[in-house]
């Protein structure tokens, strides 16, 4: 298997200005990428079939997490003591599976056995004692977080289960489906309260809002519903979307409501903001791959987050391209493109800052000026191919026997290697290379 060379360009404001750091390579685009509850721990897949996490203070891999099969996602639980992990195998059976790790040591802890087919969400209560997870297999389950027990199944959809949800007092659990409609029940029994019918079409989401009263549904009818939890009736519809609605998120003041829509063919993709108290429409932004001139997405938009302080808004679409916009004015901040892949999203709980997953690199950017401030890449170390900083400039040729033959910079200055001047241009970096495998640069 090709070797690869793991190039770090480290402009983070929060660590020592003497540190070097190190994240060991993989070869696979980021599936999923997450945060710790404390924001001092990044969790990504590290290759086909491990999730690694990352100690963000100094760069060190803490612990490498191996399945059989390749890792799909990946969660904390809100205290951070547990990671769920799921994988599958895309075959004609369909392979997959849950695990359930210590946080703090790596330790497997559980598999969870019971689905038979693809699982499709997961989450953790607000207490981290109890999972539920959805599947293809029509079955939503809920497990023990402490003993990785099977609870209870509740298995009376007609399709796939798309989303899972608890409340925030993790008193009722929500359910939506292919089947057109959602289901509340009560967690501790798994009693059935309501079955929600009013969609025409998929429902793809659920979340509930901060106070647990009311329960929000997105559907493949372009419409989000509004339903009073407690006696299921309907509220509200939020119109105006006009594709499918893929995500409802709250800000974490709770000020606003997120809802995003993504077409056909990349068109009609759109975001909308609405006031969570009065349910108005404050922002509506619109993006079409046919209309150069639209200011929002032309791409089909992947992710959508509120920064810790509900001032910013990020998204992200397929094509790579990040937008962040000022939630209170609706105006774009800043646009900024890493590429194919780069689209999934984590934001940090309390800086101002968010991660990008991409093809073969994630990157640590500052939200209000899009610069990026970590970037972790890979390098083919096939002949005459290129390492290049993060403002383009070329640095080192790649090929070992120049790698083998670098020495420590120091003080920040460029020391011109005689017979390698050509391969080596670094007038603002400290680069260091150990066994002839791993490079590491500093500002």
């Amino acid at each position: 298997m090709t070797k690869f060379i793991l190039a770090i360009a480290l402009f983070f404001p929060f660590l020592s200005s003497a540190q070097f750091v190190y994240l060991p390579s993989w070869d696979r685009t980021i599936r999923f990428i997450a945060y710790s509850p404390d924001g001092n721990q990044v969790i990504a897949n590290s290759s086909e079939t491990t999730a690694g996490v990352w100690d963000m203070s100094n760069g060190k891999i803490l612990h490498t997490l191996k399945h059989e099969h390749p890792v799909r996602d990946a969660i904390f639980d809100p205290s951070g003591k547990y990671i769920l992990t799921k994988s599958s195998r895309h075959t004609t059976l369909y392979t997959s599976s849950l695990i359930l790790w210590n946080a703090e040591t790596g330790d497997l802890l559980h598999h969870l056995e019971g689905h038979t087919k693809i699982v499709t969400d997961m989450e953790f209560n607000s207490k981290g004692d109890k999972i539920i997870t959805a599947s293809e297999d029509g079955t939503a389950r809920l497990w023990s977080a402490g003993t990785g027990e099977l609870i209870q199944t509740f298995a009376d959809r007609e399709g796939r289960v798309n989303c899972v949800k608890f409340s925030s007092s993790g008193k009722t659990i929500a359910t939506t489906s292919t089947d057109k409609t959602a289901k509340i029940r009560l967690a501790d029994t798994g009693e059935l309260q309501h079955t929600l019918h009013g969609h025409t079409d998929n429902v793809t989401y659920a979340t509930y809002s901060p106070d647990g009263k009311r329960l929000f549904t997105a559907s493949n009818d372009e419409t989000v519903k509004v339903w009073n939890v407690e006696t299921g009736e309907e509220l509200q519809t939020l119109s105006g979307h006009p594709a499918d609605v893929k995500h409802i998120a709250f800000s974490p003041d709770q000020k606003y409501l997120l809802t995003t829509a993504t077409g056909i063919a990349e068109v009609n993709n759109t975001i909308m903001l609405w006031d969570v108290s009065s349910l108005d429409l404050v922002h509506k932004i619109e993006g079409n791959i046919l209309d150069k001139e639209a200011i929002g997405h032309r791409e089909r938009i992947n992710d959508a987050l509120f920064n810790h302080n509900s001032e910013l808004l990020i998204c992200s679409d397929y094509d790579g391209e990040i937008k962040v916009w000022d939630t209170e004015s609706g105006d774009l901040m800043n646009t900024s493109n890493w590429g194919m892949g780069s689209f999934y999203l984590a934001v940090h709980p309390s800086k101002n800052i968010f991660l990008v997953g991409g093809h073969n690199n994630f990157k640590v950017i500052q939200a209000e000026s899009g610069k990026r401030l970590i970037e972790l890449y890979l390098v083919d170390d096939h002949p005459d191919q290129w390492i290049h900083t993060f403002n383009g400039k070329k640095y080192v040729d790649t090929r070992a026997d120049v790698m083998k033959k670098l020495q420590v910079m120091d003080q920040g200055k460029a020391h011109p290697f005689s017979a390698y001047e050509n391969d080596f241009y670094v007038p603002d970096l400290w680069v260091k290379v150990m066994k002839g495998d791993t490079l590491f640069v500093k500002e």
